[in-house]
């Protein structure tokens, strides 16, 4: 060969393959010389063997690609090469019709397109086969590995599987999959490896009682003695022969552990037929590898016997070095130092981040109340500690229900604060608070009229409710109607609570920040969970069912059983964690079925296992948990009946065990993301659910498959449930049922479909589940609000007319009998008209009827109203912006009286009333508004008035929640070519619960940067997700590509998706210099002398030398903290986290203090914060 790089034209292509007989020619009149040999007898065949390969792929390919011309030519070449072989062996074409003629007749030909699945076994198989090569690389592939081995053994007689290391989190998403294909008369042949000591001998001992002996067998050459090192073994690969006959083969770098098949970077080919071809008379590469495996299997591998463990444990027992590795931080934060030091740091986790980002942007607004909704694990009390920093508040009161919470909390706040004697515990006999600074307090304790008293109302800056779903009690009622801090936050990790009204009106249903337990297992914040769905054979059509749930006293009895406690045994020993004892916490039906299932799993089955309730002491909770945690203490399991479901953290939980019928959504989740949480050494949950035929029994396959309700699955009749359950599990998550469960789940959304549920039963359903989580008998509308089906309430409204209605159907006629008066009188039609016939553009309508509620009788002054109109907004300051002329105003708390009067003439007053289907009478002349003669009797009685109210409410925290309707978008790469995912509440909520159906593409407007792009929302067919979607060329991919260059790392914020009205807006964050925030202009008040802006002045002029001033109010205002900069000119500058795009809506008394800074000489930067009552200035 001949030529170089730098004569390019003489370079050799080598071909080495059989060509045409005009090819030679071909190649000359271009000026090139081909290198020609013939080619006889056995080589000519061979060669032609390797043509029919060549060009039936090309073939293959064309055929798929669906060019017609290319089709053509590609069955030509087929066709050549076959009458070529055929020429090998003296037929001719005639022959070949000839017997192709006689295939047809015997066999017939291909014109029915009939497809053959399979051949016996009783029903039909629905397995997704892999047919085709491929490369699989993890840990991109999302379970590719381990789905093509569980379908590969679903369709073969023998496997044989080798591997140099072994580790029992690979095998539990496998070891069911084994049984079966053992039970069935499969046969398997598992060899593995000690290479490097590193696989641990209980490992392999757990594996061997797994598998009957003759399947799994260590590579040790028999003449080596067992505590010596074997050769090394370094292999690789999974073989399977099917049914059929043929081989498959998977060979790459993944060893069986679930680094290697799972969380690592490996890279793995998949074969299922090439490697059966006898390739130029050598053995097929799938017989090659059965063989040499068969040869180590017999000369060069031992059983796993007790003396090869011995053996093997004198060596392993030195090589103990590798194990567990240090106890890195899993927590969310990271310190580098005990705390109390100068050089100790703590950083919040990447959710924090985000909703302290959230919370300052909401703070900013004027919002003084808000909730965080996140799962168990992200770190909501840390956040806490982190927002109240970044806040500048100087007092804090945390609130909780147990004493080892607040020991939790405290901690937790000295980590943040860098202080060892920030605050106090105030609870349990000690009430002694120090100076009072920051309170940690037991709800029991404080909640005494005799304690609260010992408060005043304005002690604490920030507040912070723990549990927040309990705020309905008695204790936190007390506490949150005595207390006016500057800021309220409440944490909570299910808003949908099981003890009461809508706890999320405390904080005006202004959710700041929401992260659910799916989407942080999938964003790598929790630990995935490898999910197993074991039969529970109980019978539970025998047992009572009560409305809600099954009689507890039946239930009892059926699950006391000794046999499925037995099955409960069998299948805790055969899951183990990544490392470690197994930490089990099992959630049981009662107190009785916990104390038995305790018993019996320490006497019969040597599972040491305590039970837990409701009633044991702190103390009990406490050495229960730390025995659990203790490596070295034999405990295994706690059984408990509800008392784990919130509140008490085990972060090192191994299993989970669900062994009561799963009835809620909403249940199932909370008490999933109890062993969620990340802990040293702790790579995945074990879930175990036992599924008999109760009802609802397919909650959980649904709920992991992202659905909220059987309503919303029976709304998508397009849908496959169980390919979904694969598709939408988050990262790293692995689901494995039973047949028999398999089958129920079936079976039971068949049946969904199946009753073709009209869109009334759905949302009955979702009312019925709703009811159920709250525990309420009597249900509100305002209690609808961000419930956990992602529904809004207004979609009852629509299809029912009104909430009165909806109740009535969904209760089955069981409403009160007050309720049941109203139906077709002009009280429920006013009630109809406040729900849905006053179309709101701003929040005035809604708070004028809550001001009329305030007042007596059914004839009012508008001064009145108007009075409690402002008072309203001033007691609201997060609403104050949607009052325009009240929001622009420098001294909101002296807003003129009768501007507000004059206001409510104009604008709601007379949109209320006079026209036919208002209910309403605005009399100009005599300043009155009044109610139409036919509705007073209905606005006297009070249970209409609180009717009244629950709907005004509804329609106005509806009203804020959807302005504030946004969705943070996280940076992929696709983004910049065709579209990002947005989440399914979002765009219900911006298209009014009318999204694009399925299959559907609607346009849509997106302004970015004052420009106005266009795009689609879409939703695949199957599916339950959505996505803004572009093509690569349009505008608004463009628009992305110029701003996203250099790319960001996947997975960081890109922009925030913003609903206004019928278009999106994207915000993207803002790129500045300065990291004291986003740099903005603010023109200083027009009236300098006046107002809170005098009011600063005085403070200033009377302190010049001061640097720091301080002034107080009558009442709160807006919250804001910035640095702002004094020039000279008619703004000033305001470094803030939040970009004011409406620059009137401006914190008043910061831009306030800004101009009498300016009049009183004053130049430079500044640091103000206005919380509550209080302003502080500072020179910076």
């Amino acid at each position: 060969m001949t030529g170089g790089r730098d004569n390019k034209d003489n370079n050799a292509i080598v071909y080495g393959k059989l060509v045409r007989d005009r090819i030679p020619e071909i190649i000359e009149s271009h000026g090139k010389k081909p290198f020609i040999r013939r080619v006889e007898g056995r080589e000519r065949i061979s060669a032609i063997s390797e043509k029919i390969l060549e060009e039936a792929i090309e073939l293959y390919s064309e055929l798929n690609s669906g060019n017609r011309d290319e089709i053509l030519k590609e069955s030509a070449d087929v066709f050549e090469i076959v009458l070529a072989a055929l020429q090998t062996q003296g037929f001719t074409l005639d022959d070949l019709l000839h017997r192709a003629q006689s295939r047809r007749r015997q066999r017939g030909g291909f014109e029915k397109g009939l497809f053959l699945n399979q051949v016996n076994g009783g029903e039909l198989c629905e397995i997704e086969f892999q047919k085709f090569p491929m490369f699989v690389f993890n840990p991109y592939a999302n379970g590719k590995l381990i789905h093509t081995i569980r379908t590969e053994l679903a369709q073969s007689r023998s496997a044989w599987i080798a591997s140099a290391f072994y580790s029992p989190g690979a095998a539990n998403l496998l070891i069911s999959e084994f049984s079966k294909f053992l039970e069935t008369g499969g046969s398997m042949k598992i060899m593995l490896s000690t290479m490097g000591n590193i696989t641990r001998p209980e490992y392999l001992e757990h594996l061997a009682a797994q598998v009957p002996e003759e399947s799994l067998k260590i590579f040790h050459p028999p003449d080596i003695a067992f505590d010596k090192e074997p050769p090394h073994f370094h292999v690789k690969t999974w073989l399977f022969q099917h049914c059929d006959g043929q081989g498959a083969m998977i060979i790459g770098s993944s060893n069986f552990t679930m680094g290697g098949m799972v969380n690592n970077i490996e890279w793995n080919y998949f074969s299922p037929r090439e490697v059966n071809v006898s390739y130029d008379n050598q053995t097929p590469p799938f017989q090659a590898a059965v063989a040499e495996f068969e040869r180590m299997w017999k000369d060069m591998a031992v059983p796993v016997s007790r003396e090869f463990i011995n053996g093997y444990k004198q060596r392993f027992s030195k090589n103990q070095n590798w194990g567990l590795k240090p106890e890195n931080n899993t927590e969310i934060f990271d310190p580098e130092h005990a705390y109390g030091r100068s050089d100790f740091t703590v950083s919040p986790n990447d959710a924090q981040k985000e909703a302290l980002e959230n919370l300052a942007a909401q703070r900013n607004l004027g919002v003084s109340r808000a909730a965080v909704v996140a799962a168990t694990g992200i770190g909501k009390t840390y956040l806490a500690a982190f927002d109240f920093k970044q806040s500048q508040c100087k007092t804090l009161l945390f609130v909780a229900h147990r004493e080892d919470i607040l020991a939790g909390a405290l901690e937790t706040f000295r980590n943040v604060m860098n202080d060892p004697d920030f605050g106090v515990i105030y609870g349990r006999g000690n009430t002694n608070i120090g100076d009072g600074k920051a309170v940690f307090a037991m709800i029991q304790t404080l909640s005494r009229n005799s304690r609260l008293d010992n408060f005043s109302p304005e002690q604490f800056e920030y507040i912070v409710i723990d549990e927040f779903h309990h705020a309905e009690a008695d204790g936190y009622q007390r506490a949150l109607s005595h207390f006016r801090p500057g800021f309220l936050l409440g944490l909570t990790a299910t808003p949908e609570r099981m003890d009461g009204r809508d706890v999320l009106a405390h904080c005006d249903y202004n959710v700041a920040y929401e992260i659910r337990i799916l989407e942080a297992v999938d964003r790598g914040w929790l630990v995935p969970f490898q999910y197993f769905a074991v039969y529970d054979q109980t019978d539970y059509e025998q047992i009572s069912w009560r409305g809600t749930d099954y009689d507890q006293e039946a239930l009892d009895i059926a699950l006391k059983d000794d046999t499925r406690t037995a099955i409960v045994a069998g299948n805790l020993k055969k899951y183990l964690p990544a490392t470690g004892k197994i930490k089990a916490l099992a959630f049981c039906s009662s107190i009785s079925h916990a104390r038995y299932t305790a018993e019996k799993l320490t006497e019969n089955h040597h599972i040491p296992a305590a039970a837990l309730w409701g009633e044991a002491t702190d103390t009990q909770r406490h050495d229960a948990i730390a025995r659990l945690q203790d490596e070295h203490d034999p405990l295994n399991v706690i059984c408990t009946a509800s008392l784990f479901n919130e509140g008490t953290d085990i972060p090192g939980l191994t299993h989970v065990l669900f062994l009561r019928p799963t009835q809620s959504f909403t249940l199932f989740l909370q008490q999933l993301g109890r062993g969620l949480r990340k802990y040293p050494g702790k790579e995945f949950l074990v879930v175990l659910d036992f599924v008999g035929n109760f009802k609802k029994a397919h909650t959980a396959p649904l709920a992991l498959a992202g659905y909220t309700s059987i309503a919303q699955l029976a709304a998508s009749p397009d849908a496959k449930p169980g390919k979904m359950l694969t598709q939408n599990l988050p990262q790293g998550c692995y689901v494995s049922a039973e047949l028999e469960v398999q089958r129920l789940w079936d079976a039971r959304i068949k049946q969904i479909f199946q009753r073709e549920m009209s869109v009334e039963d759905r949302l009955k359903m979702i009312y019925q589940d709703i009811k159920a989580d709250l525990g309420k008998i009597d249900l509100q509308l305002r209690d609808m609000l961000h419930n956990a089906y992602d529904i809004d309430p207004y979609v009852f409204l629509k299809k029912f007319g009104n909430w009165l209605r909806a109740k009535k159907f969904c209760e089955n006629g069981n409403i009160t009998e007050f309720e049941k008066s109203l139906i077709n009188t002009p009280g429920e039609y006013l009630l109809s008209h406040i729900e849905s016939g006053l179309n709101p553009v701003k929040s005035y309508k809604m708070v004028v009827l809550l001001s009329l509620l305030e007042l007596e009788g059914t004839r009012w002054k508008t001064d009145d109203i108007a009075s409690k109109f402002l008072s309203h907004y001033l007691n609201h300051p997060n609403q104050i912006s949607d009052y325009d002329a009240l929001a622009k105003s420098s001294d909101p708390e002296n807003f003129r009286l009768s501007s507000v009067s004059s206001h409510l003439k104009r604008m709601p007053l007379d949109k209320l009333s006079n026209a036919p289907e208002d209910c309403f009478v605005l009399d100009r002349e005599n300043d009155t508004f009044s109610l139409k003669p036919e509705y007073e009797p209905y606005w006297t009685q009070e249970a209409f008035r609180n009717l009244v109210k629950d709907r005004a409410e509804f329609v106005l925290a509806r009203y804020f929640m959807r302005a504030r309707l946004q969705q943070v978008i996280f940076f992929h790469p696709s983004i910049c070519t065709h579209g990002f995912k947005v989440n399914q509440k979002f765009i219900n909520a911006f298209f009014e619960d009318n999204p694009p159906e399925p299959g559907e593409n609607r346009e849509i407007k997106i302004v970015a940067d004052e420009k106005t792009f266009n795009a689609h929302v879409s939703r695949n067919t199957g599916e339950n997700e959505y996505r803004i979607s572009y093509k690569e060329e349009s505008q608004i991919a463009r628009f992305f590509q110029r701003v996203f260059t250099p790319a960001p790392e996947t997975g960081q914020k890109a922009f925030t998706l913003i609903a206004e009205k019928k278009k999106l807006r994207l915000e993207l964050p803002q790129k500045s210099a300065d990291l004291r925030g986003v740099v903005v202009d603010i023109p200083y008040t027009k009236n300098p002398d006046t107002g809170i802006t005098a009011k600063f002045r005085k403070l200033l002029k009377e302190n010049p030398g001061q640097s720091q001033w301080e002034l107080a109010f009558e009442k709160p205002g807006y919250d804001g903290l910035m640095e702002i900069e004094i020039v000279v000119g008619n703004a000033f500058k305001a470094y803030t986290g939040t970009k004011f795009k409406d620059k009137t809506r401006f914190p008043a008394r910061i831009k306030a203090a800004a101009t009498a800074l300016l009049k009183e000489g004053f130049r430079g930067e500044f640091h103000v914060a206005a919380k509550g009552k209080r302003v502080v200035i500072s020179k910076a």
